[in-house]
This record gives C-alpha cells, structure tokens and sequence, in this order.
C-alpha cells in the first residue's frame, strides 16, 4: 500500500518481503560471457553427514563485480558437492528507486535485464526463476519515533533467552540488535534476525545510494527487522517445501511474516513489564489498579486486553464489581495518557515484529 505525505512516498509497513539472496545456477544452463568468471571460484567446507556448509570465503571477496548506476552485481562460480554452479548476489539495491519494495515477482525482470546488461553471463529468466535460493534474507519496515524505538529494544532485549553459547542470544550495536549470527551451523534451532533503525543506516552506510535513488521517499523514523532464511533444510522446517527463487517470490505475505514469526519466537520470551509513575489522586486501591494497568499498557497490551488479563481470576459479581473499578481508573487517569499512547505505539511495533 502507498502512502504519500508532502509529495514524498512513505515506505510499506504492511509487507513483509524478500530483500537479498544468494542464487545458484547449475553452469550448464548458463553462457559466459566474461571469461574471467572461470577464476572466482569459492571454496566450501561441507559437513559430510549433513550437507551443510559449515564456512565460506565471502563472495564479495573472491567475485567478479560489476557496478550499475553505483549498485554492485557480484557473480563467481561455486564448486561444491562436485557440480559447478554460476552464484550471483541478488538485493533490493539492485531495483534502484524501487528498493523499499524488495525483490518481487513484479520486479525481479529489472534485476534480471541488469544482470545481462553486466555481459559476465547470459541465461533465461525461466532459468533464474527456476533456481535456488540460499541465505535469503526477508524484511519488514516500520515507523516509529526514535525514543520509542530506542524503549522497545530494552523491552525485547530484556525479555531475550538466555543461552551458554558464544553465538546465540542478542547482541546489540549502537543502531539495533540482533540474533544469532549469519554464519550459523545451526540455522533451524538458533536462527538470525536483527532490528535497525534504517533511517540511520541509510544516512550512515548507504548515503550515496540514498542521494541517487531515494529522494523521492520519507524514510524518517524507519525501522526494519530482517530475518534469514539460511537453507532449503531451513525453508523447509519453516514449511516452505520448494526454495527455487520462482516459489518463494510466491510466497503470500502471511506466509512470510509466520516464517518472522517463528523465528522471533526462538529466542523471545514474554514481554518485560516496566514499572510505571504512581498518581496521588488515587486511593491505595485505585493506586495498585492504577499501576496494574499502567504496567500492562507499558508492556504493549491494549486496554481490553489489559482489562481481560486482570480479571481472568476473578467471576460472577466480583468480577462485575472490579471491572467497573477498572474502567474508573482508566478513564478518569489512564485514557489518552501518555503511557496509553506509548503502549499502542510499542503494541503496533511489537506486533510488526511478530512477538505477540
């Protein structure tokens, strides 16, 4: 869905969306155009028991590339399990101005018609579309002020599971945080994922790409959560059974956001609840209600939700008597309030996410 605000596009934050992947392609099915494409070979070290591999020299590093409109296209040849396949490093940069759109079935032609424009191969579309995909990497945007960005990653942060291993956990830097790591043997129980103020990102790392292609957009206030999808075994415990780049671009966005979803849910645990401000208005039983909701509003739950949380112990009149006492406090002291405001804020954040 497009939102426009003073003639400037505001990016989707309905979609979750394919941003980059590595491709393979079986080298019988691709012309070389560009001999020097025979010498970027990557070496792999396979676990034999389980066809994974475990380490890699970075593509980046051992590629040929070839610059468009300033946008690295990366290719070299892959040479594991005995059969030789063409890689190419596909991303969302690659679709220029469409970029917060990530790879699509609608777009993937403009990345296809720069790769033959690149004159290191030449294939079919059909023949990129039937290929597989690896370390896929999916994102979904989000809009939220800084301060409330900054409170909810010391809410997720809080709430993540512990683990005895140097790998797993979060990790934070000074612009988001992060899961795992990319280069896991563990792709299925430890996966990666990482939250980042993209607005910061782009105006940091990617500054020239954002001048050239992106003046057409507000990307203040972005925040993005990027997960990676490691493998076809990884796909497939997700269930996506086929990880050719055709199927997944079929993906409906549901499907791909419960893949987010269940990610997250490996390494977040419920919601940390901050302790809030007390009111001296209140009597010491409107005082503990008042906290009592302020606490849950604090922790993303709207107040209905709040309301049946609280009143889950209780039945018959009781339950009649305390849920009026509630709506007393909170329409006398908590509606419009800053803390409802934030709690439907941090609620829409957390949700964009996929902790529920």
């Amino acid at each position: 869905m497009t939102n426009v605000e003073n003639n400037l596009i505001i990016p989707d934050t309905t979609t979750t969306s394919l941003d980059s992947f590595r491709i393979s392609i079986p080298i019988n099915l691709v012309k070389i155009i560009d001999s020097n494409l025979t010498d970027k070979i990557v070496t792999y070290t396979i676990n034999s028991n389980t066809n994974e591999v475990l380490t890699e020299r970075e593509l980046k590093e051992n590629s040929i590339s070839k610059l468009v409109d300033g946008v690295p296209f990366r290719f070299n040849i892959d040479n594991s399990f005995n059969e030789k396949k063409v890689v190419i490093l596909i991303n969302s940069k690659q679709l220029f101005s469409q970029y917060f759109n990530g790879v699509t079935i609608e777009n993937i032609k403009l990345i296809y018609n720069k790769i033959i424009e690149c004159k290191v191969i030449n294939i079919g579309l059909d023949v990129l579309l039937s290929s597989a995909i690896v370390d896929a990497d999916f994102k979904r945007d989000n809009i939220i002020e800084l301060e409330e960005y900054q409170r909810g990653l010391t809410v997720i942060r809080s709430c993540a599971k512990l683990s005895k291993y140097k790998d797993d956990g979060c990790h934070t830097y000074a612009n988001g945080i992060e899961f795992s790591v990319r280069k896991t043997s563990k792709a299925v129980s430890n996966p990666y994922f990482k939250i980042y103020h993209k607005e910061i990102e782009l105006n940091d790392n990617s500054n020239d790409f954002a001048f050239r292609h992106l003046k057409g957009f507000n990307y203040n206030n972005l925040v993005r959560f990027e997960y990676t999808v490691k493998n076809k075994k990884h796909f497939n415990s997700l269930g996506v059974q086929n990880n050719t780049l055709e199927h997944i671009l079929s993906l409906s966005n549901e499907q791909k956001h419960n893949m987010g979803k269940s990610i997250v849910k490996k390494h977040l645990g419920n919601r940390e609840m901050i302790k809030p401000k007390g009111n001296n208005l209140l009597n010491p039983s409107q005082q503990i209600l008042f906290d009592y909701i302020n606490l849950l509003l604090e922790k993303g739950l709207n107040i209905q939700m709040a309301i049946n949380y609280i009143l889950n112990s209780f039945s018959g009149v009781t339950k009649h008597r305390k849920k009026k006492e509630i709506m007393f406090v909170y329409e006398n002291y908590l509606m419009g309030t800053i803390a409802e405001k934030r709690s439907i804020k941090m609620n829409s954040f957390f949700d964009n996410l996929g902790w529920n």
